[in-house]
């Protein structure tokens, strides 16, 4: 590690001339060790860089101490020490520059993360409210280039839907008014048809057709107005909605409920999603029954059971889908056009909640709306 030799005549031995930094403390060092005995301090000096040998500690000191005969104790690091050292700058230089790809490659995931998570926050408030009634408010183009593309292209995707969204609303407005003029003409005009039993027919036709077209406007309008939030206590409300009913020898009876629910929820909204589900459970079961659930702190549900027939699990997915019905016939004396459900999952979605269709294993049907206690 070190290497010891003869320097024949001490005075010959060059003086340090400014040493690095790092050295300094070291000669002091060297000094209040050997006290009055001269003593030489000088740096060796490699052909490569001074910055390789800083970094390898190549660029080392050789001492020589004046022995009492006038010559010199030479003390250097030998091939093993400075192998070494080597080996351990070199690892040295390593480990900062690692450090600071290190540092580099965070600051950059950190410089796309950031706007990326503001980007996904956002996109996620942009689809939910992807309707004419609440808009589709811009997203922040902020951050890397590429993210702020992305922004710009669902900024364009969004304003083309918006204006898509209006049109499809207004053609449908303007059809149903149409037609609702020329299915009033019809109705008049069948009360003249002498024949009883085809008057009937034709008259119940109209009719049918007036709800078909009072049911797509109201899908195709879907959430065209902003709903009206308030709170509401969900237990009374569902004995009002019952008592309802009961009015019109309908058989739909609430379960028993303890204690009382409130929520924030779009009245008017929840209404007629209930009453689309309660009409479903009526017409394939005969009766219906309502039931209230406190899931928690967050949530509260309404459950729409009956004993009916149920549905094939195949099946399941497609029921919330316009147009769509488990008899196919299209009469509407065995359902209507398929749109019940589709409305009423529309309508609970526009206020926040989730509607899941799901077969019960006692037999019948369950239809579960759950609603977030806030709005």
């Amino acid at each position: 590690m070190l290497r010891f030799s003869i320097s024949e005549d001490f005075s010959r031995t060059p003086p340090v001339e400014d040493p690095s930094p790092v050295f300094v403390p070291i000669i002091s060092l060297y000094g209040a060790v050997l006290g009055d005995r001269p003593f030489s301090v000088y740096r060796r000096n490699e052909p490569a860089g001074r910055l390789w040998n800083s970094a390898t500690l190549r660029d080392d000191l050789i001492i020589v101490m004046r022995l009492n005969d006038g010559s010199g104790l030479v003390v250097q690091s030998g091939e093993q020490f400075r192998r070494l050292m080597s080996v351990y700058g070199v690892a040295l230089v390593v480990g900062v520059v690692s450090l600071v790809l290190i540092g580099l490659m965070t600051w950059a995931s950190l410089a796309y993360a950031a706007p990326l998570g503001r980007l996904a926050n956002a996109s996620k408030a942009f689809v939910e409210g992807a309707d004419t009634s609440r808009g589709l408010g811009p997203l922040p183009e902020t951050g890397p280039k590429p993210v702020r593309e992305l922004a710009q292209a669902l900024n364009l995707a969004g304003s083309k839907l918006v204006r898509r969204t209006v049109e499809r609303s207004t053609t449908l407005a303007a059809i149903a008014h149409d037609l609702r003029t020329y299915l009033t003409r019809l109705r008049m005009r069948s009360e003249f048809i002498e024949e009883g039993q085809q008057r009937d027919k034709i008259i119940r036709d109209i009719e049918s057709m007036a709800q078909l077209v009072d049911d797509t406007l109201l899908l195709g309008k879907g959430t065209a107005q902003p709903p009206v939030f308030e709170r509401l206590e969900l237990a009374g409300w569902l004995r009002d909605f019952v008592a309802q009913r009961a009015e019109i020898d309908q058989p739909v009876s609430l379960g028993p409920v303890s204690g009382s629910a409130f929520v924030e929820v779009a009245k008017a909204e929840l209404d007629r999603a209930l009453n689309n589900l309660v009409d479903n459970a009526l017409r394939y079961a005969g009766k219906a029954t309502l039931l209230l659930v406190d899931e928690g702190e967050d949530v509260v549900s309404i459950e729409v059971l009956d004993r009916g027939p149920g549905v094939t699990e195949s099946f399941l997915d497609q029921m919330s889908d316009a147009f769509t019905r488990l008899e196919q016939s299209r009469s509407r004396d065995t359902g209507g056009a398929g749109l019940g459900l589709a409305i009423a999952k529309a309508l609970i979605e526009q206020v926040g909640g989730t509607l899941s269709l799901a077969n019960r294993l006692e037999g019948g049907f369950s239809a579960v709306v759950r609603l977030p206690r806030a709005a």
